[in-house]
């Protein structure tokens, strides 16, 4: 099934690790380039820091299309907060399925974590906002 949709605005979803047991919330926005085909995406998961302290990790997403129906993203780099010790925070890597239910548009699919020091997978869906 080809889809030739927008994926231009904010997406909503839970990231479910397999390896360590537990889920969190992850959005994505999706904006346009200028005079290009493909989007400017970014990440925000909330998470907390070594005290305890609730933030959003926000970070740049590098977009490719595989298919008319798929597409890779992969957090490239951190751009909020500027702290030292997210230097070593666990950055995923997502192929994506897209997809239609009930009119609502779906990303679907797996993500792995790609930074050395993390060892971490599992099952990752988005619904479009």
């Amino acid at each position: 099934m080809a889809f030739s949709q927008d994926l231009t605005g904010e997406w909503r979803g839970t990231s479910t690790d397999i390896v360590h047991n537990f889920s969190e919330k992850v959005r994505l926005n999706f904006s346009k380039r200028k005079k290009k085909i493909d989007y400017f995406v970014k990440s925000y998961t909330p998470t907390r820091d070594s005290a305890n302290r609730p933030f959003t990790l926000i970070c740049h997403v590098i977009y490719k299309r595989l298919s008319e129906d798929s597409i890779y993203l992969a957090e490239d780099y951190i751009v909020s907060p500027h702290t030292p010790f997210l230097d070593r925070v666990c950055r995923q890597e997502m192929f994506l399925k897209i997809s239609a239910h009930k009119g609502q548009l779906i990303l679907s699919g797996v993500w792995k974590s790609y930074i050395d020091n993390c060892n971490a997978k599992g099952r990752i869906q988005f619904i479009k906002q």
